[in-house]
Parts: C-alpha cells; structure tokens; sequence
C-alpha cells in the first residue's frame, strides 16, 4: 500500500497504490492543504488507477465528512479521480464522486489521467 501527494503544475495530486485506507488518502490531502505551495481553490487530482482497495460504502461516507471538514475550500475547487479500467474500480470511485458531492465537492470521475488533468486546469491561470 503506497499513497503519496505533491504539488505538481497548480494541482495537488494525491497516488494511491495497492489496498489502501481512505484515512490515508485523507491524511495525504491534509498534508497537502498544510503545505505552504498550496493555494487556495487549487484543484486536486486522485490517482487511483493502481489502487486495489474495495472500501465501504460507509467507509466512504466517513471519509467524504471528514476531508469536507478538513478543507472549508472543498465547493470552491476542482476534484477528479481517475480510476482504474475495471468496471468494479470505475463504480467505487463513481460512488465516491457522488458521496463527496453531497458534501460540495465539485468532483468528476476519469480513466485517463490526461484527460481529468485537462478538466482539473480548464479555464483557471496556473498556481504556483
């Protein structure tokens, strides 16, 4: 299991790899809001194509709660995860897109990497 961030072209962006716990990826996030390259309203970008982890539905749940708890700025930014290819991988980040949603995060679901990075810097000026 491996979650790494950094700050890379204006987007924190967060790799997860292998069977992961969501507070990872949570602590992942809060280093990077703590980080003083982060900007506000900066996008955030969620790779999870190497990630194996199959979380609850509740899991998720707590984990959307708490990120919208630890970044105020949620509604205001831009979130994408990008899955892996299978269809089962596909639903659970859809299912986490929708979850965070409901909390205001303004978040779509990709499976190219190149493509969520467009969207993600679609019509902003570049941070950092």
């Amino acid at each position: 299991m491996s979650v790494t961030w950094s700050i890379q072209n204006g987007i924190l962006a967060v790799t997860v790899a292998g069977d992961c716990i969501f507070g990872d990826v949570a602590q992942a996030l809060a280093e990077g809001f703590a980080d003083r390259g982060y900007a506000p309203q900066m996008p955030v970008l969620i790779d999870a194509r190497l990630s194996t982890a199959n979380p609850s539905s509740e899991a998720i749940h707590t984990a959307g709660r708490n990120l919208a708890q630890t970044n105020p700025q949620s509604g205001t930014s831009r979130w994408a995860i990008v899955s892996g290819e299978g269809a089962h991988q596909f639903g659970i980040a859809r299912m986490a897109s929708l979850t965070l949603e409901t909390f205001g995060f303004h978040m779509e679901v990709f499976r190219d990497l190149e493509e969520a990075v467009r969207w993600l810097t679609q019509g902003r000026a570049t941070h950092g």
